[in-house]
């Protein structure tokens, strides 16, 4: 199936702050604000280069055109990985992001964390329950 058209895709705890924004001009676009870590803030408004990290950041919320599809696909054949860490500038220097953010991740739950995933977020504290499933 080819729907030829950009597709946001969100990770199950990203939660939308404002309308999405435009289709990004260079194939794939992150909209979600960091989750975790230190990060720099865009200095513009608007679509512009990945700064925030050298890659996704969290990779919860993101617009990906049909090219962008291509383009990625392409590249994963060779080398693939987790979807923050394959979406890296190193790969893909036209890697875009939308400021300001126009989603986050509530990292006060997660139905998939591991346990050192789940200390690494910023809302962990003692009242976790971790389990095993």
């Amino acid at each position: 199936m080819s729907l030829n058209e950009p597709i946001a895709i969100f990770e199950h705890d990203a939660i939308m702050t404002a309308p999405l924004p435009a289709t990004p001009p260079n194939f794939v676009g992150n909209i979600g604000q960091p989750s975790f870590g230190k990060f720099n803030t865009p200095a513009t408004l608007g679509w512009g280069p990945l700064i925030s990290k050298p890659y996704f950041p969290g990779c919860h919320a993101y617009i990906v055109t049909p090219m962008g599809a291509k383009l990625l696909t392409k590249r994963a054949r060779r080398e693939a990985g987790p979807a923050d860490v394959f979406l890296h500038i190193s790969r893909f220097g036209w890697l875009q992001e939308y400021y300001p953010y126009c989603a986050y991740a509530d990292d006060s739950f997660s139905t998939v964390q591991n346990h050192k995933g789940t200390i690494a977020k910023h809302n962990y504290s003692d009242e976790y329950e971790l389990i095993d499933v």
